[in-house]
């Protein structure tokens, strides 16, 4: 085994390679490990750790399983192939192509760090992934799965899963399932498919989701939605303010329907004839309506008092009695 401690940044050639056990130590410098050689019988990846420098580096891994440890703020680590571990131990780190190596990469948080995660591929975590600081994962038009990250070791924690990108922006709906902690996951686009898993999740809903058209066929769907005051909540609109609820204003519902905490019921309806009402009112302050077909539940958010910013959502297995309790335990809220 070597331990190597790097003077200045490093770009390894074709001529590196590892037979045994190798470990880099940045002290502070760049190093990339992309052109070693890793074709060989009896190759191995690399650990590549940044403990104790003094700067933030990029720190670049082989095409072989790697271990990448973070220590600064600022620190970008990049996998390449193989199924690599990501350490994230001081600050605000970036991991710039969690899974491009496969679903089984890993992911470490150490207490009072935080992780800034960005996907490559689709990625199933594993029982070894675990967060005891704060992770955020941006699916990047991928699909993320955290229900088997490890939540019952001392001091884990939720994550937070964004349907987003670096940029912000992405083109396709993915699917999102949390953990068995407190998550927060966020749609971005009609159709997303949200799942909390165990724990008291947040589900937040961008803007302009789910009403384009003329039919209720593109909302976004939340599969798992916990009813009560220490249950699921969700988020209309990036801003949570507290105290908000489920409501609607009485005088400002369409003709036939009536209301009760913000529940919308009329004789014969229909999610379409319920979608085609909501989006034939006019609104002057933020509010919501939601509504019941007696299996599942929709949530029509209307933010910033306009129907371009108003988004659709689907409580899957949600009831008219659970709905009446989400209005009841204040877990709508419209920012």
């Amino acid at each position: 085994s070597v331990t190597a401690n790097l003077a200045a940044a490093w770009t390894a050639t074709s001529g590196t390679q590892n037979l045994g056990t190798a470990t880099i130590m940045a002290n502070g410098f760049n190093a990339n490990l992309a052109a070693a050689t890793t074709s060989v019988a009896g190759d191995h990846g690399f650990t590549l750790n940044n403990t104790g420098g003094a700067n933030a580096v990029t720190l670049t891994g082989s095409a072989l399983a790697d271990t990448i440890i973070g220590g600064q703020t600022g620190d970008i680590l990049v996998g390449g192939s193989g199924i690599d571990t990501f350490q994230v131990t001081s600050g605000t780190e970036y991991l710039a192509d969690l899974a491009n190596g496969g679903t089984g990469e890993i992911l470490g948080v150490a207490a009072g760090a935080t992780a800034n995660a960005y996907l490559a591929a689709d990625w199933n975590a594993t029982a070894a992934s675990l967060n005891l600081g704060t992770a955020g994962i941006y699916a990047n038009g991928h699909n993320v799965n955290m229900s088997l990250a490890n939540t019952s070791a001392s001091g884990a924690q939720g994550y937070g899963i964004w349907d987003s990108s670096s940029s912000g922006t992405t083109t396709n709906a993915v699917t999102l399932v949390g953990s068995g902690g407190a998550d927060g996951l966020y749609a971005s686009h009609a159709l997303d498919s949200l799942t909390g898993g165990g724990g008291r999740d947040w589900f937040e809903i961008a803007s302009a989701l789910g009403i384009s058209g003329t039919t209720a066929t593109s909302p976004v769907k939340i599969t798992d939605f916990a009813v009560g005051t220490a249950g699921d909540h969700v988020y209309a609109e990036t801003v949570y303010a507290a105290g908000h609820t489920l409501h609607a204003d009485t005088n400002n519902i369409g003709a036939g329907w009536t209301l009760n905490n913000g529940f919308a019921t009329m004789a014969s309806s229909t999610v379409a004839s319920f979608f085609t009402m909501c989006k034939s009112l006019t609104f002057t302050a933020d509010t919501a309506i939601g509504y019941s077909d007696g299996t599942n539940a929709w949530l029509y958010l209307m933010t910033e008092g306009s129907q371009a910013n108003s988004s659709f959502v689907e409580l899957l297995g949600v009831n008219a009695t659970m709905m009446s309790a989400i209005a009841a335990a204040n877990t709508i809220h419209i920012g």
